[in-house]
């Protein structure tokens, strides 16, 4: 479900990066968009790629630049989940009981 919610937002805003003066959603300041969309894509990552063995795919390269320059911010990486909870967190939706 989320790899399909993923698919339908790319589709939807695959032109996004045209019309960005910077690095992100802004310009070249971070914004809390970006601060709050992090978590989000990290979560993309580590699940997706836990429960489905699915990873964006490199063509994308706007979205690797992106989480690359996000997951490298100083305040992200001090407040990172250890992947296992992230998993632990998924596992009742992905598989519920």
């Amino acid at each position: 479900m989320l790899a399909y919610r993923l698919r339908a937002w790319i589709l939807d805003h695959r032109d996004l990066a045209h019309f960005s003066l910077g690095p992100y959603i802004a310009g070249e300041k971070v914004t809390a968009a970006d601060l709050s969309l992090a978590p989000k894509l990290y979560h993309l990552k580590v699940a997706l790629g836990h429960f489905k063995k699915w990873t964006v795919p490199k063509a994308l390269t706007h979205y690797h630049k992106y989480t690359e320059l996000l997951f490298s911010r100083e305040s992200f990486a001090k407040t990172i989940p250890e992947e296992k909870y992230i998993i632990a967190g998924w596992e009742p939706k992905v598989n519920p009981k």
